[in-house]
């Protein structure tokens, strides 16, 4: 290698190095979590990790691979279903769940790579069923261990490389209530819609096409946190229809086309770089490590998931609830309206006799209430009635006097307008009285 080669190419080195220092992420400097209660903040693509927690690197049914990178960080609900998806993944005999990105420890934008996975709530799985369990230090770099792709690119379609158990794998993460989108590619999405029946189809309205994802499956997750931004619901129905064919190359015609005439080329337009927008005002605090920490929260988030119950046992111990799009959880009262009642007016009455009953002391093998605790109820209620009535009585004297200083007023200034305000004002408050 002659000498002038050889610093041209040590020029071009240090030119790409500082480029790439440049355009760098600051997120990517941090190797540790926020220590503070577990919060998605902001967008999927433009937001940030508070109280993340590491996927552990191995567990039932999966491994994480390319660990060197730090990108194994997640929200708790996410990490939670990564190790319950490999439980399943594992109970249906489907091979080695092999799971890659999730986010950095605190999320934030990466340098290259991913739009999104900045509120450790999106996770990439690989399609790849059939690696062989491998220890920590064989997982460490990027090519440890390699992905496989499922897709056809010149045909479009699946090769011989997918099979049933990768549109299980999928189908299981689909049904999971916490998932809000799972992310394929669309010739893959097109091999599920033809795959999945005539019956148990509603899954398929969470898995969405979307190009570059041959390899591996996107998971996203709900939202978590009030600063995290959630996502439209995807449309109605299994998207199966024109909205996936719209995602297909379109065939080439037969005939040959007529020759076109020639026109002038236009003048090439340079593309503007991608220029990031400003993260969150909390993730800017958390960049400037100025975001409040809550230990304890943080570590009673960090701590590993119990064993799982049965899903009967889960059905009898928690209280129904209400899925919403977003993903909260609303658990419906379980209380019966009439001890709500009885010790609503019991609270406001002030009674702590011993004929009263609180709503821990009833006994609902008995539902019968004596004669004694009715009278008891009954009197509240008439104090009650009683006490707002003297309270609207206060309020409308209060109008009245308002009223009558308003039309002396108007009086003397001889303003028409002030006093028929003031008789409309008196006619309003003559409605307000309480019936006698």
């Amino acid at each position: 290698m002659s000498i002038k080669k050889g610093i041209f190419l040590i020029g071009a080195a240090l030119l790409a190095t500082t480029g790439t220092q440049a355009a760098s992420s600051p997120w990517e400097k941090y190797k540790t979590p926020v220590t503070s209660a577990p919060e998605a903040i902001g967008k999927y693509a433009n937001g940030c990790l508070v109280g993340g927690v590491p996927v552990p690197t191995e567990g039932p049914g999966y491994q994480v691979v390319r660990l060197a990178r730090t990108r194994n960080y997640a929200h708790p609900e996410m990490r939670d279903f990564l190790m319950d998806l490999g439980q399943k993944v594992e109970r249906n005999n489907l091979g080695l769940m092999l799971v890659a990105d999730v986010a950095m420890p605190r999320g934030g934008r990466f340098t290259k790579g991913h739009r999104s996975h900045q509120t450790g709530l999106d996770a990439d799985i690989w399609l790849r069923l059939n690696a062989p369990q491998l220890p920590v230090s064989k997982r460490q770099k990027m090519y440890d261990v390699k992905a496989v792709l499922m897709v056809d690119r010149d045909k479009f379609k699946v090769n011989r490389e997918w099979g049933n158990k990768q549109g299980q794998m999928i189908k299981l993460a689909a049904k999971d209530k916490r998932v809000a989108r799972i992310f394929v590619h669309p010739a893959i999405k097109q091999e599920l819609c033809e795959t999945a029946g005539d019956t148990d189809r509603d899954w398929l309205r969470t898995v969405r096409p979307w190009y570059g994802h041959d390899s591996h499956f996107h998971v996203r997750m709900h939202c978590q946190g009030n600063d995290c931004v959630a996502q439209n619901p995807p449309p109605a129905g299994d998207g199966c229809g024109k909205e996936l064919k719209s995602w297909f190359p379109k065939p080439k015609p037969k005939t040959k086309p007529k020759p076109a005439v020639k026109k002038p080329k236009p003048k090439p337009v340079k593309k503007k770089p991608y220029v990031p927008p400003p993260p969150p005002p909390r993730c800017q605090m958390v960049l400037k490590d100025k975001f409040k920490l809550q230990p304890a929260a943080y570590a009673a988030a960090a701590k590993k998931v119990k064993p799982q119950v049965s899903a009967k046992a889960q059905v009898s111990a928690k209280p129904k609830a209400r899925i919403y799009a977003r993903g909260d959880v609303a658990a419906k009262s379980t209380a019966k309206p009439a001890v709500s009642t009885l010790s609503t007016s019991l609270t406001a009455s002030g009674s702590s006799r011993s004929g009263s009953v609180l709503p821990s002391q009833v006994n609902r093998s008995q539902p019968k209430i004596d004669e004694k605790t009715k009278q008891q109820v009954i009197a509240a209620n008439k104090l009650q009635i009683e006490l707002a009535q003297q309270r609207r009585a206060k309020a409308i004297a209060e109008q009245e006097r308002q009223r009558l200083a308003r039309e002396r007023l108007a009086a003397k200034a001889g303003n028409d307008d002030t006093a028929d305000s003031a008789d409309s004002t008196r006619r309003q408050s003559l409605r307000l009285l309480p019936p006698r």
